[in-house]
């Protein structure tokens, strides 16, 4: 049985490399119980797309043995927790959240709703809890997930932010992976399940949201300008040799030395184009 309240803010954090749903669900269940016995205000659940199939049954097992207050959750290609990625193989992944002091509400968008660029701002207002509607907590942002294959996410954000007036909206969240169609997706919000469209939930009160880009890397050194190549090849890196200016980038200097075996073991190079306008 959980407790019904939490003093303070925390957060658990579970995963379950299983490759059978239900006994990684229980998995999932087991550890919560263990590490709390206090009811969770938040309970965001990410599946790999192996358990697909099985994803919405694993939604109603946990919601009924961990009694969240609110649920979201989503299918995904790959699952990162703490400093784990699982990008190859099965992974179901728990963060259980206690906090005191917020007030969050639901919401969802489908194929019904048309698309958002018919949306007008009465209607997103009436489906999305937007400020002044909490009277004086006030509004922290916009946590939610969208599937790429049935809506525009970008306009979703734009029409939200228009609605949300003047002061604007912060937006956080993600585009759905690992599908390849519409309606293979799962994304549930609270006891919402659906296959399509956005689910979310809007948050007033005593927390910070802050955004984190997470692809499982960290920037290390400098940005550096590409300034010679040979065909698809880079030769050179803002005028030094290709590799002597990857291998000065990877040396651990100030707050990048504790990624440093990080940086021995995976790097990546991400290349962007520089537009000028005359």
């Amino acid at each position: 049985m959980f407790v019904p309240a939490a003093p303070h803010l925390a957060t658990r954090t579970v995963l379950s490399e299983l490759p059978d749903t239900w006994k990684a669900a229980h998995a999932l269940r087991s550890e919560l119980e263990a590490g709390s016995r206090i009811r969770p205000d938040l309970l965001v659940v990410l599946g790999s797309t192996h358990h697909r199939a099985l994803f919405s049954d694993a939604l109603r097992m946990l919601r009924a043995a961990i009694h969240p207050v609110h649920l979201l959750a989503c299918t995904t290609e790959s699952v990162i927790v703490n400093d784990r990625e699982i990008d190859q193989g099965p992974a179901l992944a728990a963060m259980a959240l206690n906090l005191p002091g917020v007030v969050m509400k639901p919401f969802t968008f489908g194929l019904s709703d048309g698309p958002p660029s018919v949306w007008s701002d009465g209607f997103i207002r009436e489906r999305v809890a937007l400020p002044p509607d909490h009277g004086a907590l006030p509004h922290r942002g916009i946590l939610m997930f969208a599937d790429p294959f049935s809506i525009n996410a970008a306009q979703a954000c734009a029409a939200i932010q228009r609605a949300a007036g003047r002061t604007g909206m912060r937006i956080t969240g993600g585009v759905t992976s690992g599908a390849s169609a519409v309606g293979l997706d799962v994304l549930a919000a609270d006891r919402s399940i659906v296959h399509s469209g956005i689910v979310g939930l809007s948050i007033f009160g005593g927390v910070e949201l802050d955004h984190r880009l997470a692809e499982g890397c960290a920037p290390i050194g400098a940005p550096m300008v590409v300034t010679a190549i040979k065909g698809k090849e880079i030769v050179e890196l803002s005028g030094i040799p290709a590799l002597a200016a990857a291998a000065q980038s990877r040396r651990p200097i100030g707050s990048a030395r504790a990624r440093a075996p990080q940086a021995r073991a995976h790097t990546w190079c991400g290349i962007g184009r520089v537009r000028r306008t005359i």
